[in-house]
């Protein structure tokens, strides 16, 4: 931020931020659960794999709706309720999966867009 107002500063974030939001956009989904209504999730893998909240889908099937308006049955894979994380399963491919990257580089309290 050195030598760049706080209001510059901000405004570039915004802006990054904006970016990010339209690049992961077609991966996100939303998760319709049996009793917890409507949520989000994020498709991790081409072949189907979508990741969202153990609370949203605690059962064993829920509904998927991805960005270009399909909506498809979703059965899970996995559960952690621990950490709130449950694993579902469509039957496609060639979904839009989201990027990951490599958080190996970073430090605590970083913010990387």
């Amino acid at each position: 931020m050195a030598g760049q107002s706080f209001t510059g500063w901000l405004a570039a974030f915004s802006g990054e931020m904006a970016t990010l939001a339209e690049r992961v956009r077609p991966s996100v989904v939303v998760v319709r659960g049996r009793r917890s209504g409507n949520s989000s999730g994020v498709i991790w893998r081409r072949d189907g794999l979508i990741l969202t909240n153990h609370h949203v889908a605690p059962y064993d099937r829920a509904e998927v709706v991805l960005a270009d308006g399909r909506s498809l049955a979703a059965r899970a894979i996995g559960h952690a309720p621990e950490v709130d994380v449950a694993a579902l399963r469509v039957d496609a491919n060639d979904l839009p999966a989201a990027e990951s990257g490599d958080s190996t580089h970073w430090n605590t309290a970083d913010c990387n867009a």
